[in-house]
């Protein structure tokens, strides 16, 4: 009857990440013209989306900077349809995005925070 009870509750919490996921990313693609998303954390690295779309953006800048604000990476790319997966060190804890266009001097900043967790969990079961 544990057994069962666990099951069930592995499910809801299951069922409640992918509701929280499916909101999450609709909640991303907002009329923003700049965006970042999580893609994926493996191997020690930590990988992130970052997308621009303006028509009149003849360029964009993106700047990396961690938690002190120290600049960790800069560069210039055609502005139109940007979009590019970048990737880093899980152990930046904390790292801010900026995106910039040097012709409108429109700019977007965002803040991605990390963290790393192990969960382990026993099941014992009755066989018979």
């Amino acid at each position: 009857m544990e057994s069962i009870k666990r099951a069930f509750l592995c499910l809801a919490i299951l069922s409640l990440t992918s509701v929280i996921a499916r909101a999450q990313s609709r909640y991303s693609a907002s009329q923003e013209p700049a965006n970042v998303n999580f893609v994926k954390h493996e191997n020690g690295q930590l990988y992130f989306m970052v997308k621009y779309s303006d028509t009149s953006a003849s360029r964009v800048q993106v700047s990396l900077f961690d938690d002190l604000g120290e600049n960790l990476y800069r560069g210039y790319f055609p502005g139109k349809n940007f979009r590019r997966i970048f990737r880093v060190p899980d152990d930046l804890h904390r790292l801010v995005v900026v995106i910039r266009n040097p012709d409108t001097k429109a700019e977007y900043r965002f803040k991605i925070n990390s963290e790393s967790r192990i969960v382990r969990d026993a099941f014992v079961l009755v066989m018979k």
